[in-house]
């Protein structure tokens, strides 16, 4: 698991700060250099891919219009003081018909929506890659969940996602254990077992205890907000 999570080490060990010569210590090219790729927006998807690329040995360029966040100055336990994370321009769909998106809160800053991501990460139904033949409605995937299945084993290792066994679907199991749930979910609970209804822990890319320097959850309850401590 570590060769696959490197950076989870990479974190001071005493994990009251964020390790700034990371930032200074990243590869820096002069405008005049030729680089093999440019990725615009260091969110989940652009950010991974040039983690990807950069250990093959690629010259990466990565653009993105918000700031490095640190948790520990930048974060309150505060929905109003939070807004800052957030990226609330307006978003079109270009074309002959140009349609607005609305609003949105996508995130802002380096690592996108992911700074104020609340970690769930459930595993699509087999049934989702063909609504179309089985619901008659949308479109059916060019793939099916055998195609993906060993990419969710690999990706909820790497993060690691913690969840309890999940029986729809395709039954399987996550890397770690559920972590406890709060009263609401006590709650919920308590009403789904009396009128029989089967409930699970839903998985989380939230490590249940330490992985590698990286601190483990203290059910803050603001991840939407930005995780303060860094889990």
């Amino acid at each position: 698991m570590r060769a696959r999570n490197e950076s989870a080490w990479l974190i001071p060990a005493d994990q009251r700060r964020v390790n700034h010569a990371l930032r200074e210590s990243m590869r820096r090219y002069d405008e005049t250099d030729e680089v093999d790729l440019v990725v615009v927006g260091c969110g989940a998807g652009g950010s991974t891919l040039m983690q990807r690329m950069a250990r093959h040995g690629w010259k990466i360029v990565g653009f993105d219009a918000g700031p490095f966040w640190d948790p520990e100055q930048d974060w309150v336990s505060d929905e109003a003081g939070s807004h800052t994370l957030y990226w609330t321009e307006p978003r079109t769909i270009g074309g002959a018909d140009p349609v607005p998106l609305g609003s949105n809160n996508s995130g802002r800053g380096v690592g996108g929506s992911m700074v104020h991501y609340a970690g769930y990460t459930p595993r699509l139904h087999p049934s989702d890659f063909a609504t179309a033949t089985n619901d008659g409605v949308g479109a059916d995937w060019p793939l099916d969940y055998d195609d993906l299945d060993p990419y969710y084993r690999l990706i909820e290792q790497e993060l690691p996602v913690a969840g309890q066994d999940w029986p729809w679907g395709r039954p399987h199991s996550y890397p770690q254990t559920a972590h406890p749930v709060g009263g609401n979910g006590e709650i919920f609970q308590r009403g789904a077992a009396a009128l029989g209804i089967e409930t699970r822990v839903g998985p989380v890319a939230i490590s249940n205890g330490r992985f590698g320097h990286r601190p483990h959850c203290i059910y803050r309850g603001f991840c939407l907000q930005g995780c303060k401590v860094n889990a």
